[in-house]
């Protein structure tokens, strides 16, 4: 990440890994890490992985280094959750992912 983009990261959110779906039909998630990011509150409309049109309540961007994928849950500092719905990556010059977009 380019050093003056790690200075934006000044909020943090819990994202829970999704891990399987359990008997119910239901996602399980596992343990939590706290990831520096930038929230921002948006309701806007995006076109998911599978081209279906979505609506997000939030755009979060964290280093591109995380480990973060489609369905884990992220939670809010507010309280709120919700799965990441969609993952935009930014690369640098090299092609290193530099910041990543969550869609929640």
């Amino acid at each position: 990440m380019f050093s003056g983009t790690r200075s934006w990261l000044k909020q943090t959110v819990s994202v829970y890994p999704y891990v399987s779906i359990n008997a119910y039909g239901e996602y399980a998630y596992g343990t939590a890490a706290s990831v520096p990011c930038r929230i921002e509150q948006a309701d806007e409309q995006v076109i998911s992985e599978e081209g279906t049109a979505l609506f997000t309540s939030a755009k979060i961007m964290v280093d591109g280094s995380v480990s973060v994928g489609i369905k884990d849950r992220v939670v809010l500092p507010n309280g709120d959750d919700g799965p990441v719905q969609k993952i935009d990556v930014l690369a640098g010059p090299d092609g290193t992912p530099y910041l990543k977009v969550l869609y929640v």
